[in-house]
This record gives structure tokens, C-alpha cells and sequence, in this order.
């Protein structure tokens, strides 16, 4: 009767052990992969969670301001709210269906109203203009040229601001030629474009000037030929943030 008894609870054991192995080797396995936050600001976690997995924890932000200039595209991108994750240190100068002209006299009077006498603040700039510019029958190389004159007077006359010029990214040619009328963009003159600014910035040896190459990076989903959807644009923030922006 005993040895039936002892039986029966080695069996209870053994049943138990074998229900119970994989959630202890499931809670073993989370634990080793917990990490500490040592510094940082902890609410931006989850909109730059890429960076935390890529460089080991999250940097500083509250004195690294990050201002995004740009066109619709960039203006889509910030009016989507709540509905994708967007660093808090982020802020935009952004209006649709603006060329050159907009960004030379308006955008950036806003820009240096904002950086300047604020030497407490390590400013971060990123330029996204030029989709619109390409839609005429210039040279690409023209508008190229012309944007980068004034990237490189910004850098020249602040020094101590990282700018960085963000690719004009792809269209989709299926889908953009049935939606937009009388449209001249091409990749082919977006490419021009972007390899005319990596030449000039590579050649101008600017230390505060970058360049991100989002357009080779990026998987890019755009429902209209131009602007982009909700993953693409959480896929360019995690992009500027992980591999475009150094603070």
C-alpha cells in the first residue's frame, strides 16, 4: 500500500515538472534578457526602443533637440499624432507642396529664430526637401545645387549645429502618374539628385554636415505614389533615430 502511495506522488511530481518546465525556462530565458535603463529619459523607451536594442541603452535627450524640415511628406508624418511613435525632443517645420523658394525665406527664418542664443541646447537639424523642386523639366543637378548653397551656408555660419540632409526618398511610378496630374518626378532624377548632394557634402569637409541615405534603407509603402503609409513613416523615425542622428 505504501509503495503504491509513493507511486502515485512520484507520478504527481513528475506530471507537475512536466507542466511547469516551460514556463520555468520561458520566465529564465526573459530574465537574462532584462535590461537597465542608466540614463535617459525612460517615457521615450518604446519610441526608440531600435536604438536601445542597437547601442546598449537611451541617450541623453534633454538638451539634444531635434528639428525636421521639410515638405508634405514631413508633414504627414508629424500630424499622424498619437498614432505612431515620434520622440519627444522631435519638432517640425513642415508645409505641403513647398519648393525651394518656401524653404530659403520662411523655413529657415524659423530655424534660426530657434537656434539661435540657445548655447545650452545641442541643436540636431534634418533637411527632407527637394520631391517637389524635381517636378519640372529642370536638371535635377540644378536643384540639387541650389539646396545644398544654402545647406552648406546654415553649416558654415553654425558650427556647433549638426545638420543632417535626409535622401528625398522613392516614388512609386505604378501608382503616382494615375494620381497626381502633370507629373514629372522620376526616381531616376531623385537619384541624381541625392548622389549630387553626397558628392558636394563629401567634398565640402564640413564636420557638422551628414548625409542619410533613408532611400537604400527604408522599405518604402506609399499609397498615393508619394506619400508614404503609417509603417513607412514609423519606419523613417526609426531610421533617423537609430542610424541617421549621433548625440
Amino acid at each position: 500500500m505504501k509503495t503504491t502511495r509513493k507511486v502515485k506522488k512520484q507520478n504527481v511530481l513528475i506530471a507537475v515538472i512536466i507542466i511547469t518546465l516551460p514556463l520555468i525556462i520561458y520566465i529564465c530565458f526573459n530574465l537574462s534578457s532584462i535590461k537597465t535603463v542608466s540614463d535617459g529619459n525612460i517615457e521615450n523607451f518604446k519610441a526608440i526602443d531600435n536604438r536601445w536594442e542597437q547601442k546598449g541603452k537611451i541617450k541623453d535627450i534633454s538638451n539634444n533637440i531635434v528639428i525636421i524640415i521639410g515638405d508634405s511628406r514631413m508633414e504627414f508624418l508629424s500630424d499622424r499624432g498619437n498614432s505612431i511613435e515620434i520622440p519627444t525632443n522631435f519638432s517640425f517645420i513642415a508645409l505641403g507642396d513647398t519648393k525651394i523658394s518656401w524653404f530659403n525665406n520662411q523655413a529657415v527664418h524659423i530655424l534660426k529664430k530657434s537656434i539661435d542664443n540657445n548655447n545650452d541646447i545641442n541643436y540636431h537639424v534634418i533637411l527632407n526637401m527637394g520631391v517637389n523642386d524635381l517636378n519640372d523639366s529642370n536638371d535635377p543637378l540644378i536643384h540639387s545645387e541650389n539646396y545644398f548653397r544654402i545647406y552648406k551656408k546654415l553649416a558654415q555660419n553654425y558650427k556647433d549645429v549638426n545638420f543632417y540632409v535626409l535622401s528625398v526618398n522613392p516614388l512609386d511610378m505604378s501608382i503616382i502618374n494615375t494620381k497626381i496630374y502633370n507629373q514629372k518626378r522620376t526616381n531616376s532624377k531623385i537619384e541624381i539628385f541625392n548622389d549630387n548632394m553626397i558628392k558636394n557634402i563629401n567634398n565640402s569637409n564640413l564636420n557638422n554636415m551628414h548625409y542619410c541615405d533613408s532611400y537604400h534603407t527604408v522599405e518604402f509603402v506609399t499609397r498615393d505614389g508619394l506619400h508614404y503609409n503609417k509603417k513607412t513613416d514609423q519606419n523613417i523615425v526609426n531610421y533617423l533615430t537609430n542610424s541617421c542622428l549621433n548625440y
